[in-house]
Protein backbone atom coordinates (compact mmCIF):
# COMPACT_ATOMS: atom_id res chain seq x y z
CA UNK A 1 0.00 0.00 0.00
CA UNK A 2 1.16 3.10 -1.10
CA UNK A 3 1.15 5.54 1.89
CA UNK A 4 1.02 9.53 1.65
CA UNK A 5 0.53 10.35 5.21
CA UNK A 6 2.50 13.43 6.52
CA UNK A 7 2.08 15.22 10.06
CA UNK A 8 3.34 18.06 11.21
CA UNK A 9 3.31 21.26 13.76
CA UNK A 10 3.06 24.69 12.65
CA UNK A 11 3.94 26.87 15.97
CA UNK A 12 3.91 30.85 16.25
CA UNK A 13 3.87 31.01 12.30
CA UNK A 14 7.49 29.35 11.83
CA UNK A 15 8.22 25.97 12.33
CA UNK A 16 10.91 23.72 14.09
CA UNK A 17 11.56 20.04 14.79
CA UNK A 18 8.49 18.57 15.18
CA UNK A 19 7.37 17.80 18.96
CA UNK A 20 4.85 15.00 18.66
CA UNK A 21 2.85 13.63 21.47
CA UNK A 22 4.86 10.01 21.24
CA UNK A 23 8.34 11.94 19.91
CA UNK A 24 10.85 9.47 21.95
CA UNK A 25 13.67 11.60 21.72
CA UNK A 26 14.48 13.47 24.91
CA UNK A 27 16.78 16.71 23.65
CA UNK A 28 18.21 17.62 20.61
CA UNK A 29 21.19 20.08 18.92
CA UNK A 30 22.77 21.02 15.96
CA UNK A 31 25.42 23.49 14.37
CA UNK A 32 26.04 24.74 11.14
CA UNK A 33 29.32 25.51 9.76
CA UNK A 34 30.97 27.01 6.69
CA UNK A 35 31.65 30.75 5.21
CA UNK A 36 30.07 32.89 2.94
CA UNK A 37 30.40 30.59 0.04
CA UNK A 38 28.94 27.25 -0.44
CA UNK A 39 29.52 24.40 1.62
CA UNK A 40 28.02 20.96 0.38
CA UNK A 41 27.73 17.31 0.67
CA UNK A 42 28.27 16.53 4.21
CA UNK A 43 29.44 13.34 5.16
CA UNK A 44 30.03 12.01 9.05
CA UNK A 45 31.55 9.08 10.99
CA UNK A 46 32.94 8.30 14.89
CA UNK A 47 35.25 6.96 16.47
CA UNK A 48 35.80 4.16 19.10
CA UNK A 49 36.77 7.52 21.50
CA UNK A 50 33.22 8.80 20.72
CA UNK A 51 34.21 12.17 18.57
CA UNK A 52 32.62 12.22 15.23
CA UNK A 53 34.66 13.53 12.16
CA UNK A 54 32.40 15.38 9.48
CA UNK A 55 33.34 16.03 6.27
CA UNK A 56 32.44 17.69 3.01
CA UNK A 57 32.80 20.64 -0.19
CA UNK A 58 33.58 23.73 0.01
CA UNK A 59 34.38 27.40 -2.03
CA UNK A 60 33.97 29.64 1.31
CA UNK A 61 37.38 31.12 2.07
CA UNK A 62 36.35 32.73 5.87
CA UNK A 63 35.01 31.69 8.79
CA UNK A 64 35.24 28.00 10.07
CA UNK A 65 37.03 27.45 6.38
CA UNK A 66 41.20 27.88 6.86
CA UNK A 67 43.80 27.77 4.33
CA UNK A 68 41.28 26.96 1.21
CA UNK A 69 43.42 25.30 -2.32
CA UNK A 70 41.41 26.00 -4.92
CA UNK A 71 37.71 26.14 -6.86
CA UNK A 72 36.22 23.55 -4.32
CA UNK A 73 38.41 21.43 -1.19
CA UNK A 74 37.46 18.93 1.36
CA UNK A 75 36.74 20.22 4.21
CA UNK A 76 37.38 17.97 7.46
CA UNK A 77 36.49 18.65 10.72
CA UNK A 78 36.57 16.92 14.36
CA UNK A 79 33.99 17.21 16.37
CA UNK A 80 32.65 16.83 19.88
CA UNK A 81 29.66 14.92 21.10
CA UNK A 82 27.56 18.24 21.00
CA UNK A 83 29.06 19.12 18.00
CA UNK A 84 31.77 21.85 19.08
CA UNK A 85 34.61 21.79 16.73
CA UNK A 86 37.76 20.89 17.99
CA UNK A 87 40.14 21.24 14.94
CA UNK A 88 39.76 21.79 11.41
CA UNK A 89 41.50 21.60 7.75
CA UNK A 90 40.98 21.84 4.25
CA UNK A 91 42.25 19.30 1.73
CA UNK A 92 42.88 19.73 -2.01
CA UNK A 93 43.83 21.05 -4.80
CA UNK A 94 43.90 23.67 -7.49
CA UNK A 95 40.68 21.82 -8.52
CA UNK A 96 37.50 20.68 -7.83
CA UNK A 97 37.77 18.12 -5.01
CA UNK A 98 35.14 16.75 -3.05
CA UNK A 99 34.79 13.72 -0.67
CA UNK A 100 32.74 10.48 -1.51
CA UNK A 101 32.54 8.48 2.19
CA UNK A 102 34.20 9.00 5.84
CA UNK A 103 35.02 5.99 8.23
CA UNK A 104 37.12 5.68 11.40
CA UNK A 105 40.03 2.58 11.68
CA UNK A 106 40.05 0.79 15.09
CA UNK A 107 43.12 2.78 16.20
CA UNK A 108 40.27 6.15 16.14
CA UNK A 109 42.25 7.45 12.81
CA UNK A 110 39.63 9.00 10.17
CA UNK A 111 39.96 7.96 6.67
CA UNK A 112 37.99 9.99 4.07
CA UNK A 113 37.32 8.74 0.59
CA UNK A 114 37.54 11.43 -1.93
CA UNK A 115 38.05 12.99 -5.37
CA UNK A 116 40.92 14.95 -6.46
CA UNK A 117 40.45 17.40 -9.66
CA UNK A 118 44.01 17.94 -10.52
CA UNK A 119 47.48 17.48 -9.87
CA UNK A 120 48.96 20.49 -7.33
CA UNK A 121 48.30 20.96 -3.79
CA UNK A 122 47.67 17.72 -1.19
CA UNK A 123 47.34 15.94 -4.44
CA UNK A 124 50.55 16.56 -6.45
CA UNK A 125 51.75 13.58 -6.46
CA UNK A 126 48.72 12.19 -8.57
CA UNK A 127 49.15 11.15 -11.83
CA UNK A 128 45.90 13.02 -13.21
CA UNK A 129 42.49 13.56 -10.90
CA UNK A 130 40.68 10.42 -9.51
CA UNK A 131 40.24 8.80 -6.72
CA UNK A 132 41.91 9.27 -3.24
CA UNK A 133 42.51 7.80 0.21
CA UNK A 134 43.33 10.07 3.26
CA UNK A 135 43.65 9.32 6.32
CA UNK A 136 44.91 11.49 9.26
CA UNK A 137 45.12 10.50 12.98
CA UNK A 138 42.54 11.47 15.72
CA UNK A 139 44.31 15.18 16.30
CA UNK A 140 44.20 15.65 12.40
CA UNK A 141 48.01 15.16 12.25
CA UNK A 142 50.29 12.40 10.05
CA UNK A 143 48.60 12.46 7.07
CA UNK A 144 48.56 9.26 4.43
CA UNK A 145 47.33 10.39 1.11
CA UNK A 146 46.94 7.54 -1.57
CA UNK A 147 46.08 7.96 -5.25
CA UNK A 148 44.01 5.01 -6.69
CA UNK A 149 43.01 7.15 -10.05
CA UNK A 150 40.04 5.89 -11.73
CA UNK A 151 37.94 8.66 -12.59
CA UNK A 152 34.85 7.63 -10.35
CA UNK A 153 31.87 9.04 -9.96
CA UNK A 154 30.62 10.92 -6.80
CA UNK A 155 28.92 7.99 -4.90
CA UNK A 156 30.86 5.12 -3.38
CA UNK A 157 31.62 3.50 0.29
CA UNK A 158 34.81 3.09 2.50
CA UNK A 159 34.73 0.60 5.29
CA UNK A 160 37.41 -0.84 7.58
CA UNK A 161 37.82 -4.71 6.80
CA UNK A 162 38.41 -5.27 10.49
CA UNK A 163 41.90 -6.38 10.19
CA UNK A 164 43.41 -3.29 10.15
CA UNK A 165 42.86 -2.35 6.22
CA UNK A 166 39.99 -0.93 4.31
CA UNK A 167 37.46 -2.20 1.63
CA UNK A 168 36.72 0.59 -0.97
CA UNK A 169 33.68 0.90 -3.10
CA UNK A 170 33.85 3.50 -6.29
CA UNK A 171 33.44 3.15 -10.17
CA UNK A 172 35.91 3.46 -13.05
CA UNK A 173 35.08 4.49 -16.68
CA UNK A 174 38.98 4.71 -17.58
CA UNK A 175 41.72 1.99 -18.08
CA UNK A 176 44.04 3.36 -15.35
CA UNK A 177 45.17 1.17 -12.44
CA UNK A 178 45.36 -2.36 -11.91
CA UNK A 179 41.63 -3.52 -13.92
CA UNK A 180 40.48 -2.80 -16.83
CA UNK A 181 36.33 -2.19 -16.93
CA UNK A 182 34.43 -5.34 -17.50
CA UNK A 183 31.89 -4.86 -20.28
CA UNK A 184 30.84 -1.17 -20.47
CA UNK A 185 31.71 2.20 -20.39
CA UNK A 186 31.66 2.11 -16.62
CA UNK A 187 31.58 -0.44 -14.04
CA UNK A 188 31.84 -0.35 -10.01
CA UNK A 189 35.08 -0.81 -9.03
CA UNK A 190 36.16 -2.82 -5.18
CA UNK A 191 39.77 -2.29 -4.14
CA UNK A 192 40.98 -3.94 -0.91
CA UNK A 193 43.85 -1.53 0.87
CA UNK A 194 46.21 -2.28 3.69
CA UNK A 195 45.87 -0.26 6.70
CA UNK A 196 48.06 2.85 4.88
CA UNK A 197 45.56 2.79 2.19
CA UNK A 198 47.92 0.77 -0.56
CA UNK A 199 45.97 -1.68 -2.84
CA UNK A 200 46.00 -5.57 -1.90
CA UNK A 201 43.53 -6.52 -4.35
CA UNK A 202 40.98 -5.54 -6.95
CA UNK A 203 37.50 -6.25 -8.59
CA UNK A 204 35.35 -4.57 -11.01
CA UNK A 205 31.48 -5.63 -11.52
CA UNK A 206 29.17 -4.23 -14.49
CA UNK A 207 27.30 -5.60 -17.58
CA UNK A 208 27.45 -3.85 -21.01
CA UNK A 209 26.04 -0.07 -19.62
CA UNK A 210 26.90 1.57 -17.03
CA UNK A 211 27.31 1.39 -13.12
CA UNK A 212 27.23 3.54 -10.51
CA UNK A 213 28.40 2.85 -6.95
CA UNK A 214 26.05 2.67 -3.60
CA UNK A 215 26.97 1.26 -0.34
CA UNK A 216 29.28 -1.63 0.92
CA UNK A 217 29.49 -3.84 3.99
CA UNK A 218 30.81 -6.30 5.84
CA UNK A 219 29.06 -9.29 7.56
CA UNK A 220 31.68 -12.21 8.72
CA UNK A 221 33.52 -13.67 5.59
CA UNK A 222 31.12 -11.59 3.09
CA UNK A 223 31.07 -8.11 1.35
CA UNK A 224 27.33 -6.98 0.32
CA UNK A 225 27.46 -3.88 -2.56
CA UNK A 226 24.74 -1.89 -3.30
CA UNK A 227 25.14 0.07 -6.79
CA UNK A 228 22.67 1.21 -9.59
CA UNK A 229 23.08 -0.73 -13.32
CA UNK A 230 21.18 -0.01 -16.56
CA UNK A 231 22.77 -3.01 -17.97
CA UNK A 232 20.38 -5.10 -19.66
CA UNK A 233 21.95 -8.48 -17.24
CA UNK A 234 24.40 -8.13 -14.74
CA UNK A 235 25.94 -12.17 -13.97
CA UNK A 236 22.44 -13.37 -15.37
CA UNK A 237 20.69 -11.16 -13.17
CA UNK A 238 18.02 -9.27 -15.81
CA UNK A 239 17.44 -5.44 -15.18
CA UNK A 240 13.66 -4.31 -15.21
CA UNK A 241 13.28 -1.05 -16.89
CA UNK A 242 15.76 1.93 -16.83
CA UNK A 243 18.46 1.83 -13.98
CA UNK A 244 18.00 -0.74 -11.35
CA UNK A 245 19.39 -1.27 -8.29
CA UNK A 246 21.97 -4.01 -8.61
CA UNK A 247 22.99 -5.96 -5.24
CA UNK A 248 26.44 -8.46 -5.19
CA UNK A 249 27.35 -10.31 -2.63
CA UNK A 250 31.06 -11.23 -2.28
CA UNK A 251 33.63 -13.69 -0.63
CA UNK A 252 36.59 -11.53 1.14
CA UNK A 253 38.79 -11.33 -1.89
CA UNK A 254 35.65 -9.66 -4.20
CA UNK A 255 34.89 -12.94 -6.01
CA UNK A 256 30.80 -12.24 -6.79
CA UNK A 257 28.68 -15.15 -5.02
CA UNK A 258 25.15 -14.25 -6.19
CA UNK A 259 23.96 -11.11 -7.95
CA UNK A 260 20.30 -9.49 -8.05
CA UNK A 261 18.92 -6.24 -9.87
CA UNK A 262 15.64 -4.82 -8.40
CA UNK A 263 13.20 -2.16 -9.96
CA UNK A 264 10.70 -1.21 -11.60
CA UNK A 265 10.49 0.15 -15.71
CA UNK A 266 11.53 3.82 -14.82
CA UNK A 267 14.85 4.60 -12.41
CA UNK A 268 16.02 3.65 -9.32
CA UNK A 269 18.70 5.45 -7.02
CA UNK A 270 20.45 3.36 -4.50
CA UNK A 271 21.23 4.74 -1.07
CA UNK A 272 22.17 2.50 1.76
CA UNK A 273 22.33 -1.20 2.93
CA UNK A 274 22.19 -1.94 6.54
CA UNK A 275 22.03 -5.48 8.98
CA UNK A 276 18.22 -5.84 9.86
CA UNK A 277 17.47 -8.74 12.22
CA UNK A 278 18.68 -12.31 11.70
CA UNK A 279 15.19 -14.44 11.23
CA UNK A 280 13.16 -12.43 8.43
CA UNK A 281 15.32 -9.41 7.20
CA UNK A 282 18.99 -10.40 7.55
CA UNK A 283 19.31 -6.86 5.35
CA UNK A 284 17.46 -3.80 4.75
CA UNK A 285 18.00 -1.33 1.82
CA UNK A 286 16.71 2.00 0.89
CA UNK A 287 17.03 3.94 -2.38
CA UNK A 288 14.61 6.07 -4.00
CA UNK A 289 12.90 5.26 -7.18
CA UNK A 290 9.88 6.86 -10.24
CA UNK A 291 8.56 3.00 -10.81
CA UNK A 292 5.07 1.64 -10.07
CA UNK A 293 5.96 -1.65 -11.54
CA UNK A 294 8.49 -4.69 -10.92
CA UNK A 295 9.91 -4.88 -7.61
CA UNK A 296 7.96 -1.96 -6.33
CA UNK A 297 4.65 -2.76 -3.96
CA UNK A 298 2.60 0.39 -5.11
CA UNK A 299 1.98 3.63 -6.87
CA UNK A 300 4.90 6.60 -7.37
CA UNK A 301 3.29 9.26 -5.71
CA UNK A 302 5.31 12.12 -8.13
CA UNK A 303 9.29 12.15 -8.73
CA UNK A 304 11.49 10.01 -6.83
CA UNK A 305 9.76 8.46 -3.38
CA UNK A 306 11.83 6.51 -1.05
CA UNK A 307 11.60 2.67 -1.26
CA UNK A 308 12.75 0.50 1.90
CA UNK A 309 12.79 -3.09 1.62
CA UNK A 310 13.65 -6.04 3.56
CA UNK A 311 16.39 -9.16 1.54
CA UNK A 312 17.90 -11.76 3.13
CA UNK A 313 21.49 -13.49 2.45
CA UNK A 314 20.36 -14.39 -1.18
CA UNK A 315 19.20 -11.23 -1.69
CA UNK A 316 15.64 -12.35 -2.52
CA UNK A 317 12.99 -9.44 -1.26
CA UNK A 318 11.00 -10.07 2.07
CA UNK A 319 7.95 -10.48 2.01
CA UNK A 320 7.44 -8.52 5.18
CA UNK A 321 9.26 -5.47 4.59
CA UNK A 322 8.45 -3.70 1.63
CA UNK A 323 8.05 0.15 1.91
CA UNK A 324 7.36 2.93 -0.52
CA UNK A 325 6.59 6.38 0.35
CA UNK A 326 6.78 10.05 -0.69
CA UNK A 327 4.69 13.23 -1.60
CA UNK A 328 4.34 14.63 -5.11
CA UNK A 329 7.42 15.85 -4.96
CA UNK A 330 11.21 14.58 -5.40
CA UNK A 331 12.21 12.45 -2.28
CA UNK A 332 16.46 12.34 -1.52
CA UNK A 333 17.24 9.47 0.45
CA UNK A 334 20.17 9.90 3.07
CA UNK A 335 19.96 6.94 5.53
CA UNK A 336 18.34 4.09 7.26
CA UNK A 337 18.23 2.56 10.37
CA UNK A 338 16.62 -0.41 12.18
CA UNK A 339 17.13 -1.22 15.51
CA UNK A 340 15.79 -4.22 17.06
CA UNK A 341 16.38 -3.45 21.20
CA UNK A 342 13.69 -0.27 20.70
CA UNK A 343 11.16 -1.69 19.76
CA UNK A 344 9.56 1.61 19.55
CA UNK A 345 11.14 1.88 16.56
CA UNK A 346 12.73 -0.78 14.77
CA UNK A 347 12.64 1.25 11.01
CA UNK A 348 13.33 4.56 9.64
CA UNK A 349 14.04 6.43 6.93
CA UNK A 350 16.16 9.50 6.86
CA UNK A 351 16.15 12.05 3.94
CA UNK A 352 14.83 15.65 2.39
CA UNK A 353 11.47 16.53 0.63
CA UNK A 354 10.12 19.69 -0.45
CA UNK A 355 7.24 21.11 1.85
CA UNK A 356 5.17 23.71 2.16
CA UNK A 357 5.00 24.91 5.81
CA UNK A 358 2.47 27.83 5.04
CA UNK A 359 -0.33 27.92 2.30
CA UNK A 360 -0.06 30.26 -0.26
CA UNK A 361 4.18 30.26 0.59
CA UNK A 362 6.82 28.87 -1.41
CA UNK A 363 7.74 24.93 -1.18
CA UNK A 364 11.32 24.28 0.03
CA UNK A 365 13.89 21.40 0.87
CA UNK A 366 13.72 20.65 4.55
CA UNK A 367 14.82 17.09 6.04
CA UNK A 368 12.94 14.47 7.19
CA UNK A 369 12.62 11.75 9.78
CA UNK A 370 10.02 8.66 9.25
CA UNK A 371 9.40 6.83 11.58
CA UNK A 372 7.48 3.12 11.07
CA UNK A 373 5.30 1.21 13.57
CA UNK A 374 6.51 -1.81 14.97
CA UNK A 375 5.92 -5.11 12.47
CA UNK A 376 3.98 -2.54 9.88
CA UNK A 377 4.12 -0.47 6.84
CA UNK A 378 3.12 2.48 8.03
CA UNK A 379 4.65 5.29 9.92
CA UNK A 380 3.73 5.93 13.03
CA UNK A 381 5.01 9.36 12.72
CA UNK A 382 7.02 11.85 10.31
CA UNK A 383 9.32 14.42 11.83
CA UNK A 384 10.35 17.59 9.16
CA UNK A 385 12.95 20.15 10.45
CA UNK A 386 14.45 23.19 8.86
CA UNK A 387 14.70 26.76 8.56
CA UNK A 388 12.73 28.87 6.05
CA UNK A 389 14.89 27.86 2.57
CA UNK A 390 16.72 24.64 1.33
CA UNK A 391 17.67 22.54 4.02
CA UNK A 392 19.23 18.93 2.54
CA UNK A 393 19.88 15.70 4.78
CA UNK A 394 22.80 14.11 2.89
CA UNK A 395 24.54 11.46 5.27
CA UNK A 396 22.75 9.70 8.73
CA UNK A 397 24.65 7.63 11.43
CA UNK A 398 23.48 5.86 14.34
CA UNK A 399 25.58 6.91 17.04
CA UNK A 400 27.68 4.39 19.84
CA UNK A 401 24.89 5.49 22.10
CA UNK A 402 22.12 4.87 19.95
CA UNK A 403 21.20 8.40 19.10
CA UNK A 404 20.39 9.66 15.60
CA UNK A 405 22.88 12.09 13.88
CA UNK A 406 21.83 13.85 10.63
CA UNK A 407 24.53 15.72 8.50
CA UNK A 408 24.04 17.92 5.39
CA UNK A 409 23.54 21.59 4.30
CA UNK A 410 21.37 24.44 4.85
CA UNK A 411 20.36 28.16 3.01
CA UNK A 412 18.66 28.66 6.37
CA UNK A 413 19.39 30.91 9.40
CA UNK A 414 15.84 30.37 11.72
CA UNK A 415 14.06 27.64 12.99
CA UNK A 416 16.17 24.63 13.71
CA UNK A 417 19.20 25.86 12.42
CA UNK A 418 20.74 29.46 13.34
CA UNK A 419 23.81 30.93 12.63
CA UNK A 420 24.44 30.52 8.61
CA UNK A 421 27.65 32.43 7.46
CA UNK A 422 26.34 32.68 4.23
CA UNK A 423 25.49 30.96 1.01
CA UNK A 424 24.77 26.79 1.67
CA UNK A 425 26.28 25.90 5.12
CA UNK A 426 27.20 22.19 6.83
CA UNK A 427 24.66 21.54 9.26
CA UNK A 428 25.33 18.96 12.51
CA UNK A 429 22.20 17.44 14.15
CA UNK A 430 21.67 14.70 16.81
CA UNK A 431 18.15 13.33 18.34
CA UNK A 432 19.21 11.94 22.21
CA UNK A 433 17.09 9.14 23.58
CA UNK A 434 16.27 8.91 26.99
CA UNK A 435 18.07 6.80 28.99
CA UNK A 436 15.89 3.19 29.48
CA UNK A 437 14.93 1.20 32.09
CA UNK A 438 15.52 -2.26 30.15
CA UNK A 439 16.99 -3.25 26.59
CA UNK A 440 16.71 -6.18 24.74
CA UNK A 441 18.91 -7.07 21.63
CA UNK A 442 17.67 -10.02 19.99
CA UNK A 443 18.11 -11.75 16.76
CA UNK A 444 20.08 -9.22 15.10
CA UNK A 445 23.83 -9.20 14.72
CA UNK A 446 25.91 -6.13 16.68
CA UNK A 447 28.89 -4.90 14.63
CA UNK A 448 31.04 -1.93 15.24
CA UNK A 449 31.76 0.37 18.00
CA UNK A 450 28.42 0.51 20.58
CA UNK A 451 28.04 1.16 23.66
CA UNK A 452 23.91 0.94 25.66
CA UNK A 453 23.40 1.76 29.27
CA UNK A 454 20.14 0.79 31.18
CA UNK A 455 18.86 1.78 34.88
CA UNK A 456 17.72 -1.60 35.39
CA UNK A 457 18.72 -4.78 32.63
CA UNK A 458 20.18 -5.77 29.51
CA UNK A 459 19.09 -8.77 27.64
CA UNK A 460 20.60 -9.90 24.45
CA UNK A 461 20.68 -13.14 22.16
CA UNK A 462 23.02 -11.28 19.62
CA UNK A 463 26.29 -11.88 17.58
CA UNK A 464 28.77 -9.07 18.59
CA UNK A 465 31.80 -8.65 16.18
CA UNK A 466 33.83 -6.42 14.23
CA UNK A 467 37.85 -6.99 14.98
CA UNK A 468 39.10 -3.83 16.84
CA UNK A 469 35.14 -2.27 17.84
CA UNK A 470 34.61 -1.61 21.58
CA UNK A 471 31.19 -2.99 23.09
CA UNK A 472 29.93 -1.73 26.33
CA UNK A 473 26.97 -2.95 28.38
CA UNK A 474 26.17 -1.44 31.33
CA UNK A 475 23.09 -1.89 33.78
CA UNK A 476 22.42 -3.79 37.04
CA UNK A 477 21.53 -6.74 35.30
CA UNK A 478 23.18 -7.87 32.11
CA UNK A 479 22.37 -11.15 31.46
CA UNK A 480 23.49 -13.20 27.64
CA UNK A 481 21.01 -15.74 26.57
CA UNK A 482 21.11 -18.50 24.05
CA UNK A 483 22.83 -17.33 20.63
CA UNK A 484 25.27 -14.59 22.38
CA UNK A 485 28.55 -14.78 20.90
CA UNK A 486 31.37 -12.13 20.90
CA UNK A 487 34.01 -12.84 17.99
CA UNK A 488 37.64 -12.78 17.69
CA UNK A 489 38.94 -9.34 18.19
CA UNK A 490 36.05 -7.59 19.82
CA UNK A 491 36.72 -5.86 22.63
CA UNK A 492 33.51 -6.75 24.68
CA UNK A 493 32.23 -5.20 28.33
CA UNK A 494 29.71 -5.99 30.55
CA UNK A 495 29.66 -4.55 33.35
CA UNK A 496 27.12 -3.06 36.76
CA UNK A 497 26.04 0.34 36.56
CA UNK A 498 23.23 2.16 35.70
CA UNK A 499 22.64 5.52 33.37
CA UNK A 500 25.06 8.17 33.16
Amino acid sequence: MKLRILIVFLISGSFSLLKAQNSPFSSQSGALYGGTGDDLSTFITQNKFGDYFITGKTNSQNNDIVSPRGVYDIWLAKLGRTGQIKWKKNIGSTGDDYPISITSDPAGNVVVLGYGGAKTGDFSSASGSGLWFLKLDSAGNNPSFVYHGGEPGNTGKIVPDQAGGFYILSSRNTANGLVAPVEGTQDMWLIHTNGAGVSIGQKVYGGSGIENAGDLIKKGDFLYILGQSNSSSVNGAVNHGQNDLLWIKTDLSGNAIATQMYGGSLNEIPNSIILGESTFDPFFVLSTSQSSNGDLPGSNSGGFDFWAFGIDESGNISLGTNIYYGTNENETAAGLFYDDSNPSEPLGIVGSTVYTFELGQPAFENAILIRFAPFSIQPDTVFVFGGDLDDFATDFMVNNLGDLVFTGYSESSNGDFSGNHGGKDFWFYQLNYPCPNTINIQGTVVQGNFTRYADQSIQTSSVFQGGGSQMLLTAPFVLMQPGFEVKSGVIFKAEPGACP
